[in-house]
């Protein structure tokens, strides 16, 4: 929820580097704020981890990985 006073933050795709700039869920996890966008460039999705108000990483689906990199995960 954006409040009117709030500035909209952008988020780079982890996959393409185009930008989103709203989420489509959010959700709490343990210390972090979570928000889940699509990127429109890609068509894939991908989640921003948020601690103390500032964006700590991305991260792209696993499910939605290139065959190379899943290969490569412990």
């Amino acid at each position: 929820k954006i409040s009117s006073n709030s500035v909209i933050k952008m988020v780079s795709c982890p996959r393409c580097g185009s930008e989103a700039t709203k989420p489509s869920k959010e959700w709490k996890y343990r210390m972090l704020r979570v928000e889940l966008f699509k990127c429109l460039k890609c068509d894939k999705t991908f989640k921003a981890y948020y601690k103390e108000n500032k964006l700590a990483y991305t991260i792209q689906n696993e499910s939605e990985m290139p065959a190379e990199l899943e290969r490569s995960l412990p």
